[in-house]
């Protein structure tokens, strides 16, 4: 009687420690995809941010452009009459001749 007492004690314990065993193992698999999806989040993080610097040097690019076209056409030559188009002299030199109707012109693509 003793030793079927002992025997399903040392059979409890085995099985309460097998389960929890188990329910370490899942926990740590748990952390392990977390710290992942962490490490994940914080890459995207930084290369957003890096866009989001890049987008602002090319606007601040943009907008210094803008300023000097608009310091020059101020400064050195007439502002164009409601009647005008815009002539290419008025036109920073980087940019290409603007079609009269504010459209790009039509680019076919090669699909083949």
């Amino acid at each position: 009687m003793l030793m079927a007492a002992l025997g399903g004690l040392l059979f409890g314990v085995l099985a309460t420690w097998l389960w929890a065993w188990q329910r370490q193992k899942a926990l740590q698999h748990r952390m392990a995809q977390l710290d992942a999806a962490r490490n994940q989040l914080g890459q995207q993080n930084t290369a957003a941010r890096r866009q989001i610097e890049q987008l602002q040097k090319e606007l601040s690019d943009i907008r210094l452009a803008d300023e000097r076209a608009h310091h020059r056409v101020v400064h050195h030559e007439p502002l164009p009459q409601s009647g005008d188009s815009v002539t290419p002299e008025l036109l920073p030199e980087d940019e290409p001749e603007r079609p009269n109707d504010g459209f790009a012109p039509t680019q076919l693509l090669n699909r083949g």
